[in-house]
């Protein structure tokens, strides 16, 4: 069975689960909704567009109660689980997991905000249609992690910083700078990390939508935005990373 395959039975089993409930069919079984809800969870190229419902309503009854709330008939219930399972489909039709071999889903759950989220479906989202929009977000989701770190590292920042600026502290306090590396390779790839963020506040301001154009501007295609999702991608993991990793040596210390 191919993978495609495999996740569309994963996905339509937990429909007709949620269907079940949601319509009070004889194989209503929260045991069977929540089991299937479970599997659904475990497949991570669909963690970027997992509606909030689904993560929210974790148990049978409660799930039923959301539906109840939601309209008194059958149909619109219906609807409503069918719309959201149809993106499902459609992503994983599409094939539009994550751009780089990287887990989003633990800077996710590292980070723990809906805002970040909601980055990363809007990111996806624009791609093929908004490449600005989509470098934008991407900018902005690097921002966000940078901020994360500092904040549970306890440092202070303005918000009149730019990302430079926020890198810069991020990279003193995870020991980060090209400086403080004596092996050549090392240097030159924290060098480049630093200069790819630099260059990443140069394209958000020529091609992303933050900023007005004149008219001879020629907007950017989607090879541009996926450039930037997959540096945004990539650095936010390798800080996260290089944070957790830091992090846990400070505890081991610490006992």
């Amino acid at each position: 069975m191919e993978e495609k395959e495999r996740i569309d039975n994963v996905i339509a089993e937990f429909e007709k689960k949620a269907i079940g409930i949601a319509t009070n069919f004889a194989d209503s079984d929260y045991e069977k909704y929540e089991s299937a809800r479970n599997d659904l969870l475990s497949e991570p190229l669909l963690h970027p567009i997992i509606p909030d419902w689904i993560i929210k309503y974790r148990w049978g009854g409660r799930f039923r109660s959301f539906m109840q709330q939601m309209s008194g008939q059958y149909a619109p219930r219906r609807k409503f689980i069918w719309d959201s399972i149809h993106e499902l489909r459609q992503f994983v039709e599409k094939g539009e997991g994550q751009p780089v071999s990287l887990s989003f889903d633990e800077i996710k759950h590292a980070i723990k905000t809906a805002s970040l989220e909601g980055l990363w479906k809007k990111i996806h989202s624009r791609r093929d249609k908004d490449p600005e929009g989509a470098i934008t977000a991407s900018k902005t989701m690097l921002e966000s992690t940078m901020k994360y770190i500092l904040d549970e590292l306890g440092e202070e920042y303005s918000e009149k910083e730019d990302m430079l600026d926020l890198y810069k502290k991020v990279s003193q306090k995870l020991n980060l700078s090209p400086g403080n590396h004596h092996e050549k390779i090392f240097k030159q790839i924290l060098q480049g990390v630093s200069s790819v963020v630099v260059g990443f506040s140069s394209l958000r301001n020529k091609y992303g939508d933050a900023h007005g154009k004149g008219k001879l501007y020629v907007g950017p295609d989607k090879r541009h935005a996926d450039l930037a999702v997959n540096l945004s991608g990539t650095i936010c993991t390798f800080l996260i990373e290089t944070f957790r990793v830091r992090s846990e040596k400070t505890i081991k210390s610490n006992k």
